[in-house]
């Protein structure tokens, strides 16, 4: 066999990028290198066994798979072996590590790991065996190996055997989006030896942008294999496509690797690589080498194996900075995800969020029990927040709303005192006591997305009731229009109120400068206050009872909910610097002192006098009686009688709704949630049934 020279410079990468890797990867003592034009990055191990590797002699009858790490390899391994071998007892004793041997292993441990493992094992004679054949360079072992080869490899396609694709081998490359790719490498970083990383999610997506993690950079390694998924020898697939369809999946799969199948092997298959029948085989069949390089107990390899459940780890100021990172490198390559990215168009963002009907069943026991509710609801996201139809409308329109640096914004789950922040709110910056007791609060201080809110029926009996009213229909005109269009002809500050969930709200709203006072009440005084609002008002004209209204409430049905989301997205950027988290019980337990957090956090110094003024025309006895802050709704929503928008404002008045077994289910689902999560509401929630 002729020796091929590698043909792509190697070079140690820059001395300060080496430090900074090694801080913060602790396994990757040996320092790092970069290759060839496109400078991936790897060990120095790696460098020194490239041109070996290069000129691995690949077989007719080899089949690799090769993908970016952490994008679906593990399953696509035992997806293609079973498929060729059929042999499930093996699969579920015999690790993949020795099944599929996995090419440039050895390049990634490091002499010093190496080192310290041996020094724990070298007296327990059978593991020093099994981690001494561990040690061996896969190439050895595969170039000995007879009969047909299994082969996995990380490596870009470009360092891999020249003769890779005109050999006749079969060649299977994965791809999975860069958020759920980078969250799983994350994981896996953290957990073994062999990175040892000891930084957060937002450095290491740091690194992994910039390409400074293993295997990177990530769109180059990828589009190596795009432009070759026309060729017979390789197969393309998209992990998402894989978890979405696994029969689909086997079937062409299969057929690349000339494999008949009938429908019940198609099945079986199918079923036994679902992920989570997968998770716990893999888990079994755990070797000796992950065993011992494993950090934090017994390895997990096949985590969740989702994709789009990425909001725990991008706030929106990293989803930001992902997406416009995407979007640069998707204007040089056709390829694109089927998962819902952000796709960047004319300039504004498309909504990242898949929108779908509510089920056809619960759609109709909501417009039974919601008399103002006449079109139907949707769920967004992967959360299923529940809106009404004309939300989902317009839902890319408010999320692509042009924040300002000196926006103020209130947000809030409904029901939580969003009124009082408001009032507090403009008070401060304004300390106009004149005006806020002539003009509306909703005048001042828009509802952003209030006009989602009302139904075009509503909008048509409301416009006959109202007749040849001329001031009366340009009064009902002004409430129901857009008011991010008011908003965006609004000079100056402005105050903007929204109920909508921080991840539907515009991707700037962390990064521009705007302040963001978030308010969170107790779950059994937000449910008391929403139900008095909504048996009041005609845009939801609530006809059921209390425990009915729970029931929705607590099963994620409510347009709003789910609550504990909402609470918990406020809740994880408390710490943010231009944002600010209250419970309403500590506001109206002292009012003074919140006067004061308020003004400090707008920057707004304050004097006692001052304070005390607001404090007093806040207290909830004086409050209720501006008909200012109740807004100018009821005139034309009321369903009987005026409407009171400020009820009694108080915590913990909840023994005359919530009864019984009512109160013992109440508790529970509060017990629950408080589990995962570490928000605790300042007030007894009486939870001891």
């Amino acid at each position: 066999m002729s020796i091929n020279k590698f043909p792509f410079e190697i070079r140690p990468i820059q001395p300060e990028l080496d430090e900074k890797i090694k801080s913060l990867f602790l396994g990757e003592k040996d320092g790092s290198v970069e290759i060839g034009p496109k400078k991936y990055i790897f060990s120095s191990k790696y460098g020194q066994t490239a041109e070996t590797i290069y000129n691995f002699e690949v077989r007719s009858d080899d089949v690799w798979i090769v993908t970016f790490p952490r994008s679906g390899t593990t399953l696509m391994q035992e997806m293609a072996w079973l498929i060729l071998n059929e042999d499930y007892d093996t699969a579920k004793k015999v690790s993949l590590f020795k099944r599929f041997p996995f090419l440039e292993l050895s390049t990634l441990i490091s002499d010093h790991l190496m080192a310290e493992i041996t020094e724990d094992i070298v007296n327990d004679k059978k593991i020093w065996e099994e981690y001494k054949e561990s040690l061996k360079p896969r190439w050895e072992i595969l170039e000995n190996t007879v009969g047909r080869r299994f082969i996995k490899s990380h490596l870009p396609l470009s360092l891999l055997p020249p003769t890779l694709l005109t050999s006749g081998a079969k060649v299977v490359y994965i791809a999975r989006n860069p958020k759920n790719a980078a969250i799983s490498r994350y994981h896996q970083d953290r957990s073994l030896g062999i990175a040892n990383y000891v930084g957060n999610f937002d450095q290491y997506w740091d690194l992994f942008e910039k390409n400074l993690v293993y295997f990177t950079p990530y769109w180059e390694h990828l589009e190596e294999a795009w432009q070759q998924r026309s060729n017979k020898n390789l197969l393309f697939f998209f992990y998402e496509d894989v978890v979405k369809d696994y029969k689909k999946a086997i079937v062409e799969l299969s057929n690349f690797l000339e494999k008949t199948m009938n429908e019940e092997q198609i099945s079986k298959l199918a079923d036994y690589l679902r992920i989570d029948n997968f998770r716990n085989t893999n888990l079994q069949q755990t070797n000796t080498m992950v065993k011992l390089i494993s950090l934090r107990g017994p390895y997990q390899h096949v985590r969740t194996g989702k994709s789009g459940d990425w909001n725990d780890y991008f706030t929106q100021e990293l989803d930001a900075r992902a997406n416009k990172w995407t979007e640069e490198n998707y204007k040089n390559t056709t390829l694109r995800f089927p998962v819902k990215l952000y796709c960047f168009e004319m300039g504004s963002i498309k909504f990242p969020y898949l929108i779908e009907p509510q089920d056809p069943a619960v759609d109709k026991k909501l417009k039974a029990l919601f008399l103002g509710q006449r079109n139907i609801s949707v769920t967004i996201g992967p959360k299923r927040f529940v809106h009404r139809l004309e939300y989902g409308l317009v839902a890319e329109r408010i999320y692509n709303f042009e924040v300002r640096p000196s926006d103020v914004w209130v947000v809030t789950y409904p029901r939580s005192g969003t009124t009082l922040t408001q009032e507090m709110v403009w008070l401060i910056l304004n300390n106009d006591y004149e005006t806020a007791a002539e003009v509306v609060l909703n005048e001042r201080f828009p509802f952003l997305e209030f006009s989602t809110f009302v139904s075009d029926g509503l909008i048509a009996e409301v416009k006959n009731e109202i007749g040849d009213d001329k001031e009366k229909l340009s009064r009902f005109l002004k409430i129901i229009e857009p008011q991010w269009e008011v908003l965006e002809r609004t000079d100056g500050r402005r105050y903007i109120k929204t109920h909508l969930p921080l991840s539907l709200l515009p991707p700037e709203l962390f990064t521009s400068g705007a302040k963001v006072i978030y308010i969170a009440r107790n779950p059994k005084n937000v449910v008391i206050s929403a139900y008095n609002q909504h048996i009041a008002l005609r845009v939801r004209h609530f006809i059921g009872d209390f425990e009915t209204y729970w029931d929705l409430f607590e099963n994620n049905l409510m347009p709003g909910t789910p609550y504990w989301e909402h609470v918990e997205e406020g809740w994880k950027h408390r710490q943010d610097k231009n944002f600010l988290f209250l419970f309403y019980e500590d506001i109206i337990r002292d009012y003074k002192k919140a006067v004061t957090e308020l003004s400090n956090f707008l920057e707004t110094p304050m004097s006692n006098e001052q304070t005390s003024k607001l404090a007093d025309y806040l207290h909830i006895d004086n409050f209720r009686k501006n008909q200012q802050t109740t807004n100018n709704y009821g005139e034309f929503f009321s369903v009987k009688g005026p409407y009171q928008h400020v009820r009694v404002g108080q915590s913990g008045n909840w023994n005359e709704y919530f009864t019984g077994r009512l109160k013992e289910r109440a508790n529970k689902w509060i017990r629950e949630h408080y589990k995962s999560t570490t928000l605790r509401f300042p007030i007894d929630l009486d939870l001891q049934s």
